[in-house]
């Protein structure tokens, strides 16, 4: 459990009465309310569960994940936060005739937006007490009726989803849902004992599992083209119904054997062509062109797991481009949170691009255009809208986990990236990248020389390096062999530098890093994470470090001192991250595993800042001012980006 205080504060309730005596008396109010809470931002770290397209505009597209839903209205390329409080979306759905109106569904039952997923409320009057969700369809025809498949049986709504209930004649589990497309009275139900057919919109149920037998039935799909044509994904493999349903044949030419352990197809998706493709529960997509009556494994370029397996789950098919799938990859095929991402392939499923939901914020850049996040094994992300939608950059990107990320100071749209494996550079923007030296090395952090911006210095995993020609070229700076993981340019005599490094504390260079020593005296030989220099006395210094503590030196490093308070806010666990404020830098922030602390007091003193949603598992990794607007603050962390605005009385100051 977090260490922040989630207390609620009583301010907002005082300015709101301020506020209100104020109007009162003819006055206008301008000090703004301050607020407790960060807001959420992305880019969404996130296992994806189900996706689903608008059926009026198909380029918006909504996603439902371990900790909620998500929109996109490019096609998959940019994605925002629709919700963050469902758990476990498994089931979405859009309705035909309004298509604002969006259907949820998980171990929470049913949750509805009516206005393109800004807003949710539950809906789940008559599905009992604990309803899990599994799947959710709508009448093609009367988009009033809901069917919703759970964990016990069927249920129908006649009203949007206001009230429920229980249908007879289906056996508990039910998986999946599919409409006739030429008799939407007609409605099929894949269980857990076969295939249920309703044709009667729900009122009686039979089973139709003739050729089928008993089994678990996953996913059912009609041919675009054939409205006769059936297909069922089972434990057991494929099965193809030419009747609607009444009969079954084995379809598994090609497919991977059935055992016990070993349960046959979970997914079956279409094109717009009639191409059929087939999600093993091994990970593995295959693809048919002839109806499912032979298939062939597609030799994907995506990666094997440590188990051999490519754990992909293939979570749909666009409706209106041919070979155009998106998927979920799952690297260690455990589920685990944030792990890989969500990609799209428009061959077929041979290559495969990230768009999205793949890797936690560790570093952070802004231009007066765009907010950009490196993360640790996702590459960048960039938003043009400061963190309302995200899309991933990276071609040219050779390692994805980037910890150190800056931009040019004389130029925005020239960025340069601090990865696993060296140094890389972008001049548009982040929309492509070239590797630029230093093959082999871990960056862990980046400095700019304040007064000569072709020079560029790097901290890396052994010593510093530094580039007078904007990354053209690198030669070693120093602590050769030593793990560097903070760097500070004074900003007024550029010339001298500090580096926080591995077990060794802080070291100081008077000549721009050809020579060093160490400035330890009160500090030790801890592991420094993070260092700020204060713009307005370069010779005050803060250091964060691997243990817990906030340092600060007075004296350009000679001397160190701790504040004993920090200690009972940190206890043992890192500090990776540390800000000076640069319109009042006797404000300086501290980036923690449990979230921010703030001194008002130049270091002396700290407090707990702000508070994040459970979920948002802090540990804190970079922080960052918007200079456009000086009220705003970013943190990068392992749960994304987090945005909070500076406390009112501060801005107020700066307002006067």
């Amino acid at each position: 459990m977090s260490r922040i205080s989630r207390k609620t504060t009583l301010i907002g309730a005082v300015v709101a009465l301020a506020l209100i005596g104020a109007l009162a008396a003819g006055f206008v109010l301008l000090r703004p309310p301050q607020t407790d809470a960060w807001e959420f931002l992305g880019p969404n770290s996130d296992t994806i569960l189900t996706l689903v397209f608008d059926p009026a505009t198909p380029t918006t597209v909504y996603a439902g994940g371990r900790f909620g839903v998500y929109r996109s209205e490019d096609g998959g390329e940019s994605w925002r936060t629709a919700n963050r409080r469902l758990r476990d979306v498994v089931a979405l759905a859009v309705d035909p005739a309004a298509p604002t109106t969006v259907y949820a569904g998980g171990r929470f039952g049913v949750s509805k937006s009516d206005d393109g997923g800004a807003t949710w409320r539950a809906v789940n009057d008559g599905l009992g007490e604990s309803p899990s969700l599994m799947a959710l369809a709508l009448d093609p025809t009367n988009s009033r009726i809901v069917y919703a498949g759970t964990d016990n049986g069927v249920y129908k709504s006649d009203n949007g989803g206001a009230t429920w209930r229980a249908v007879t004649g289906v056996p508990d589990e039910a998986y999946t849902l599919a409409f006739d497309p030429k008799n939407p009275a007609r409605v099929y139900a894949g269980t857990v004992t076969g295939v249920h057919l309703s044709e009667d919109r729900g009122a009686t149920w039979r089973a139709i599992t003739a050729g089928m037998g008993a089994h678990r039935v996953y996913a059912l799909r009609f041919h675009p083209r054939d409205a006769r044509a059936l297909f069922a994904g089972t434990e057991r493999g494929a099965y193809k119904s030419e009747d609607g349903g009444e009969t079954w044949r084995p379809i598994n030419n090609g497919l991977p054997a059935t055992t016990e352990d070993q349960r046959g197809v979970s997914g079956l998706f279409l094109d717009p062509t009639g191409v059929l493709f087939a999600n093993t529960t091994d990970g593995e997509v295959y693809r048919s062109e002839d109806g499912g009556e032979t298939w062939n494994r597609i030799e994907s370029s995506v990666p094997v797991n440590e188990d051999g397996e490519r754990a992909i789950y293939l979570l749909a098919t666009d409706p209106t481009q041919p070979a155009t799938l998106y998927m979920f990859y799952d690297q260690k095929g455990d589920g685990a949170f944030g792990e890989d991402g969500l990609f799209r392939s428009v061959d077929g499923g041979v290559a495969w691009r990230l768009i999205g939901f793949r890797g936690r914020g560790v570093s952070l850049a802004l231009t007066p255009s765009a907010l950009y996040a490196g993360t640790d094994d996702g590459g960048v992300y960039r938003s043009d809208d400061r963190g309302v939608t995200w899309r991933a950059v990276n071609d040219g990107l050779i390692h994805w986990s980037v910890p150190a990320l800056v931009v040019d100071p004389t130029t925005p749209t020239t960025l340069y990236a601090g990865t696993g494996d060296g140094m890389h550079k972008s001049v548009d923007g982040g929309e492509t990248w070239r590797a630029v030296g230093l093959s082999g090395q871990q960056v862990n952090t980046l400095a700019f020389d304040p007064q000569r911006p072709a020079t560029l210095y790097a901290g890396a995993g052994s010593g510093v390096f530094v580039s007078d020609d904007s990354g053209a070229t690198w030669r070693a700076a120093g602590l050769s062999d030593q793990p560097v993981f903070a760097l500070a340019v004074d900003p007024t005599v550029p010339t001298t530098l500090y580096a926080g490094v591995r077990d060794r504390g802080v070291y100081r260079s008077n000549d721009g890093g050809l020579t060093w020593r160490a400035v330890n005296m009160g500090l030790g030989e801890r592991t420094v994470l993070a260092l700020a220099i204060t713009p307005t006395t370069p010779t005050t210094l803060f250091a964060g470090t691997a243990d817990g503590r906030v340092l600060r030196s007075a004296d350009g490093g000679a001397t160190w001192s701790e504040s004993e308070a920090i200690r009972s806010l940190t206890g043992s666990d890192s500090v990776s991250a540390i800000l000076v404020d640069p319109t009042t830098p006797a404000t300086v922030y501290a980036g923690t595993r449990y979230g921010v602390l703030k001194s008002d007091d130049g270091g002396v003193t700290w407090r707990e800042y702000g508070s994040f949603s459970s979920e948002a598992l802090p540990s804190v990794r970079a922080l960052i001012i918007d200079s456009a607007q000086p009220a705003t603050i970013y943190a990068g962390m392992w749960g994304g980006v987090y945005r909070r605005v500076i406390d009112a009385e501060q801005r107020w100051r700066l307002f006067q």
